[in-house]
């Protein structure tokens, strides 16, 4: 079931002082923004559409505020659900569930941060 491994899309954006104020908001926001202006696309390289990257986590329901934005256009803060795809209970699998890290309806490949899968989105 796992595939080869593809590479992180990685695109960058520089981030708006309202993005990073919403960022920041969060009381249960596990990540500093105020030394970082700048996230990277955590999608598959070679999606379509929007790149995605995990802006701040800690929400009480496992949705976390996901920056988006299209290329030449400035990024938006979203609270997001997760993916529901996980990696499935194989017996020979050392990893006994890993759950994919990307927001609901992500395009491409699911990853849970270190191995990479097809399946539904």
């Amino acid at each position: 079931m796992t595939e080869e491994e593809p590479n992180e899309c990685g695109v960058e954006v520089v981030l708006t002082a309202e993005a990073i104020r919403q960022l920041s908001a969060n009381p249960n926001g596990v990540w500093d923004w105020s030394e970082d202006d700048s996230a990277a696309c955590e999608l598959e390289a070679g999606h379509t559409g929007q790149h995605s990257s995990h802006g701040q986590s800690g929400w009480h329901d496992y949705s976390s505020f996901w920056i988006l934005w299209s290329d030449g256009s400035p990024a938006v803060v979203e609270l997001l659900p997760p993916c529901d795809s996980d990696l499935g209970d194989d017996p020979d699998d050392p990893v006994e569930e890993e759950l994919c890290i990307l927001p609901e309806g992500h395009e491409g490949q699911h990853t849970g941060g270190s191995t990479w899968w097809r399946g539904r989105s």
